[in-house]
């Protein structure tokens, strides 16, 4: 039998090198994303700009991770957002991790598939996550393979399939949800 205090120790090891990285276990606040969606070449707003936002999970035994706890909204005329502040609660996973900074995966037609992948930068991070100026401009690798309908599932917020965030990148993408039911991104609803 192992020495407890040998197995405390690591333990709190553990947590210390968790409580430093800036994860947590357990349920996390989602702070409030709020800002603006505008064309980097001309500095217009995007009306019409699904922003899905999602938090990572991380296995602490396996190179693996999990988007979760999808929220999403769409840009008004202005290109204005705002997702509300949350308890995180799916952040309970078995021997999982939660990094403390969101994913933000942006879906318009006329700009394709764009992620801000915040929840693992360390440079470049918001000074204020309530007036976010996010800058895009067309992705065309995105366009061309979310052209194809094959390719339903290459939806950003389909990757880790997230059933209500990927029903909705269905519809914003392809009008509805039979494009992703026909190639099985969602199941077919029932009659």
């Amino acid at each position: 039998m192992a020495d407890p205090r040998l197995l405390t120790r690591w333990l709190a090891l553990a947590l210390v090198a968790c409580a430093l990285s800036a994860c947590a276990i357990g349920p996390i606040w989602a702070r409030r994303l709020e800002g603006r969606v505008v064309d980097a070449g001309t500095g217009q707003p995007v009306p019409g700009v699904e922003v899905f936002a999602s938090y990572l999970a991380v296995a602490l035994l396996t190179p693996s991770s999990v988007d979760f706890d999808y929220h999403f909204t769409n840009t008004d005329a202005q290109g204005h957002f705002a997702i509300a502040g949350h308890f995180a609660s799916q952040a309970w996973r078995w021997l999982h991790w939660t990094r403390s900074k969101p994913n933000v995966w942006l879906l318009h037609r006329s700009y394709g598939d764009l992620l801000y992948e915040y929840s693992t930068a360390s440079q470049g991070l918001p000074a204020d996550w309530q007036s976010l100026e996010l800058r895009i401009r067309p992705n065309e690798d995105s366009l061309r393979v979310l052209s194809k309908p094959e390719n339903a599932g290459d939806l950003g917020p389909c990757l880790s399939y997230d059933p209500d965030a990927c029903r909705r990148a269905c519809v914003v993408w392809w009008g509805s949800l039979d494009v992703c039911e026909q190639y099985g991104v969602v199941p077919r609803a029932r009659p």
